[in-house]
């Protein structure tokens, strides 16, 4: 019996390259499974508790959460958010802003406490949130926002509609670590 090795090289070569295009094909559609998010968008409330816990050590570091899915009449509020921060932020010292949506009648603002969306389908938004000393923050909204986030400055109203009413960013004096989460439009 007489093998022909030539035949024999060649379709281990094949195999090789069958590899090969198999492996870059697998790469290929794992980076695209890996850019949609299977189990939909994350929880409002859950992801800006995240950021705050990411960002109160980091002053006058911005942070959004990943884009999150608002239903309706679903609330993030200050106690809430609190909660995640495991106590480095007294819920006084979380302003909940509307943001971009501070005119749009689907969105109510409760005095910077409480955010609702009372629209009739769902709304993906992204959250943003900015820490800082609190009379940092209320010497001068603007230029403050202007200084360290362009992108908290809204296309309609201010961070100070939202919050100049809450006692911690009233005050030119108060040392204590303030925060602000806004809900912005998706890019």
């Amino acid at each position: 019996m007489v093998f022909n090795r030539r035949g024999q090289a060649f379709d281990v070569f094949k195999l090789l390259i069958a590899a090969v295009v198999a492996v870059v094909i697998l790469t290929l559609l794992l980076s695209i499974v890996g850019q949609i998010d299977i189990f939909g968008q994350g929880d409002p409330l859950k992801e800006g508790q995240t950021v705050l816990r990411d960002i109160v050590t980091k002053r006058t570091t911005p942070q959004n959460t990943k884009k999150v899915t608002f239903t309706p009449n679903y609330s993030i509020n200050s106690s809430s958010l609190s909660e995640g921060t495991d106590g480095q932020v007294d819920e006084d010292a979380i302003c909940v802003s509307a943001g971009d949506f501070i005119d749009d009648s689907s969105w109510t603002e409760n005095n910077g406490r409480r955010v609702t969306y009372t629209g009739t389908g769902n709304k993906t938004v992204v959250l943003r949130g900015i820490c800082d000393i609190c009379s940092k923050i209320a010497e001068d909204y603007d230029q403050y926002f202007d200084d360290y986030d362009p992108e908290f400055l809204f296309d309609e109203g201010s961070v100070e509609d939202s919050c100049g009413s809450l006692d911690p960013f009233n005050s030119e004096n108060n040392d204590e670590i303030c925060c602000v989460v806004a809900v912005k439009k998706t890019t």
